[in-house]
């Protein structure tokens, strides 16, 4: 059995999602139900499902086949780095600044804390 999974945490969560998405999609489109743990596991199981999703006549499924297909073949690793990346850094957070974040959140919420006897 060929595994799937990497070191990346963001390639390997974007996996199982569009496993689980083709799942659900399957199930309402067609009735067939297939195991979405085990399509983000096996690549030869992926495989077919996705040649099975892309035999149907829905768009839907047909465009989750094509993004797992990517992911599959790596060419989606890198672009889901770089997303995860852009978006941290349009929300303005970066690592260096996340000890400084937290630190400041700490001192905001002491005031706010209820401090009284327990009745």
């Amino acid at each position: 059995m060929k595994t799937i999974y990497t070191d990346d945490p963001v390639v390997n969560n974007e996996l199982f999602t569009l496993a689980t998405q083709l799942y659900v999609r399957l199930r309402r489109e067609t009735g067939r139900v297939v195991d979405a743990v085990y399509m983000a596991q096996n690549d030869a199981y992926a495989q077919e499902i996705m040649h099975l999703a892309a035999s149907l006549e829905d768009r839907e499924l047909k465009n989750l086949a094509e993004k797992l297909n990517k992911i599959l073949n790596g060419a989606a690793a890198q672009s889901l780095k770089n997303n995860l990346n852009n978006e941290t850094k349009v929300l303005g957070l970066s690592r260096s600044s996340s000890a400084e974040l937290q630190a400041e959140l700490q001192q905001e919420e002491v005031p706010h804390h209820y401090i009284g006897a327990l009745r």
